[in-house]
């Protein structure tokens, strides 16, 4: 897990201190080290600003890393890595590099380095593009070739993310958009249309490429761009067709190889390892299967619980006794409120573009926390519902799904029914809104128009179309659920607020043979005797009971608005300062005090990262205000024997 940057264009004699200033702004993802190649002139150094500058020579072509060295510490494995005339700069991780290591050694290959970067290398001076299809992990990287064409790729599920800007002098790309902004290259301009869409019925993606800000456009997963005299995006991955073809125990067998050989390949690590675990399935699962594959090889792994002084439906106790039965040790983490505006603003320029809630600031503050404590892996359970449509809201797809298959879903629905997870009304709630647009509107904005933008309009707007359009079949919502809608707003807050402290945050359910599998399981068996996710429920027949055939969902990102008692009065200060918020709202100022208090939170991001581009800014900003500056959480440390 590193930072990337770089230029390719006309020869410029300003592209490398650009990119360097890129490298600046993302320093956070890079704590190891930082490189920069600039044609045949290479620098390495322990900072960014230890970096021998290259003077202002044109250059066709610059490439920069921030370094987090994780499978490979040894000075060998620095970026830029050139090889001939290849040079590579590459964030993530190619989990199955040990395999295609030894298949090229056998082809002749050769390797100075133990990571994976240099197998990439390799692959791809064999084969090109065509060696993508072979790669199982998360990667964004950009790799200049032998005919001077430069390959900006993105991994299949976008885990890892990779922004462009074109400028007129050529194409500059970074991990991160503050990158554009604190480098000068491009004016902090926020894009009304989703300013409007974001702030008023929670679209927080918004098209392929469009990002919040002006400019900023962002390389879709699975796609590679193709850059020399203009630029060309490629979608290389195709995504498996679901097929129906797993049953049963062959389908709980085929399922329990590919989880447990995901989890084995990202266990490959040479950084201590921890995850984070909510007690629901997803993340009882991989701590268990974790747990068995290491044994007591790894007496460091760890795993955090947060329990919320707001949650009334606390998961704690079943992550509690999963430790216990498991032996792994475990961290309950207690963040009484109220939650200091400090943490706030800086967990909003950490993700860089609004989410819906506020509730990330859990996940904010135990990663900060993990850490603090010496990790530089998590390992999490991301990605595990869009894997099994394990939302409720999938429910209505899986019973079509069912019924096009010949088998009547009444009884099915009755079992879920009988063993729901949430309230009848709110069941309704999310399988209307989910497939309805004028129901999506009307339940966030409660049939009212929105500081004077009518609900019409807000409808009509490309970006709420695009995200919330679906043909009404499975396999098309599921799609648009993983690479769209909302596992793309995870995935960038995992990524974002795992590199604001410098952790690598990996995911094994977004695995390219688990979800070959998952996608030929036959829709009966997603819902087997009325449970939700029912394969991830057998796959371990020894996980404790209680956690498998738990139905009670409690999301990770439940908060309380009293935890924020600042709020009213930051709305104000922020919001009526904030130019973006007055053009597009033009009812703001005799409106706000009426708004709901998630919609006030969506303003009050808009306004946060108009304003502040880098963790300093929000330093000044906090200190203009009052409030508390500090968090005053405790730990409960559970030890465990093992």
């Amino acid at each position: 897990m590193c930072g990337i940057a770089g230029f390719f264009g006309a020869s410029s004699p300003h592209a490398a201190s650009k990119v360097l200033a890129i490298l600046q702004a993302q320093e956070h993802r890079g704590p190891d080290g930082a490189g920069l190649a600039a044609g045949s002139w290479t620098t390495y150094g322990p900072t960014v600003r230890t970096l021998q500058r290259p003077g202002n020579t044109p250059r066709p072509c610059v490439l920069g890393h921030n370094w987090l060295a994780i499978m490979d510490p040894s000075p060998a494995s620095r970026q830029p890595m050139v090889r001939g005339p290849l040079q590579l700069v590459f964030n993530g991780e190619i989990y199955n590099y040990i395999e295609l290591r030894e298949e090229l050694i056998a082809q002749g290959e050769s390797f100075s380095t133990d990571g994976d970067t240099e197998v990439l290398l390799a692959l791809w001076r064999r084969m090109g593009p065509d060696c993508l299809s072979k790669l199982r992990g998360m990667f964004a990287f950009a790799l200049l070739d032998q005919h001077g064409v430069l390959w900006l790729v993105r991994d299949p599920f976008g885990i890892k993310p990779l922004y462009w800007a074109r400028k007129d002098d050529g194409i500059y790309f970074a991990s991160e958009i503050r990158g554009f902004h604190a480098s000068g290259l491009l004016p902090r301009q926020l894009r009304e249309s989703a300013v409007i869409c974001t702030a008023s019925i929670g679209i927080n993606k918004f098209s392929d490429d469009d990002t919040l800000f002006e400019g900023v456009h962002e390389l879709p997963p699975g796609a590679l761009m193709r850059v020399n005299d203009g630029q060309r995006v490629e979608h290389y991955m195709k995504w498996p067709a679901l097929t129906s073809n797993l049953h049963g125990d062959e389908g709980i067998a085929a399922l329990k190889v590919a989880f447990e050989e995901s989890v084995s390949l990202h266990l490959r690590s040479r950084r201590r390892i921890a995850s984070c675990l909510s007690g629901g399935l997803d993340s009882t699962n991989l701590v268990w299967a974790i747990q068995k594959q290491l044994g007591k090889v790894d007496s460091q792994f760890k795993a955090y619980t947060t329990s919320s002084s707001d949650n009334e439906f606390s998961e704690f106790a079943m992550a509690k006794n999963l430790c216990l039965q498991a032996g792994v040790k475990h961290e309950v983490l207690d963040f009484p409120g109220p939650v200091p505006l400090a943490d706030i603003v800086d967990m909003v320029i950490a993700y860089e573009s609004p989410v819906h809630v506020i509730g990330p600031i859990n996940q904010y503050m135990t990663l900060r926390h993990i850490a603090a404590g010496g990790a530089s892996v998590v390992i999490d359970g991301q990605g595990g519902d869009e894997m099994m449509s394990g939302y409720i809201w999938f429910v209505p797809l899986v019973l079509k799904a069912i019924k096009a298959l010949g088998i009547d879903p009444a009884q099915f629905r009755s079992r879920l029914d009988e063993r729901a997870a949430c309230l009848p009304s709110t069941q309704q709630l999310f399988e209307s809104i989910f497939h309805n647009i004028p129901h999506w509107v009307t339940a966030f904005l409660g049939g009212r128009d929105f500081l004077g933008v009518s609900a019409a309009e807000i409808q009509a707007m490309p970006e709420t179309q695009w995200y919330l359009r679906t043909t009404g079949e499975l396999a098309h919502f599921r799609d648009k659920s993983i690479r769209r809608a909302e596992l793309q707003t995870l995935l960038r807050l995992e990524d974002r607020l795992g590199m604001w402290f410098g952790l690598e945050c990996r995911v094994p359910f977004l695995d390219v043979e688990l979800n070959r599998v998952a996608a030929q399981l036959h829709p009966a068996l997603l819902i087997h005797d009325g449970y939700l996710k029912y394969p991830y429920r057998m796959i371990q027949p020894d996980l404790p009971a209680d956690v498998r055939f738990n139905t009670t969902k409690r999301g990770f990102w439940e908060t309380h608005p009293d935890r924020y008692p600042w709020m009213p009065k930051l709305s104000r200060d922020l919001c009526l300062e904030s130019p973006a918020l007055r053009r597009a709202f033009p009812k703001l100022e005799v409106g706000l005090d009426r708004v709901t208090f998630d919609q006030r939170w969506r303003l009050v991001q808009i306004a946060l990262l108009e304003r502040c581009t880098t963790q300093e800014d929000g330093q000044a900003l906090v200190a203009s205000l009052s409030g508390p500056k500090t968090l005053p959480y405790k730990t409960q440390p559970i030890g465990v024997a093992c």
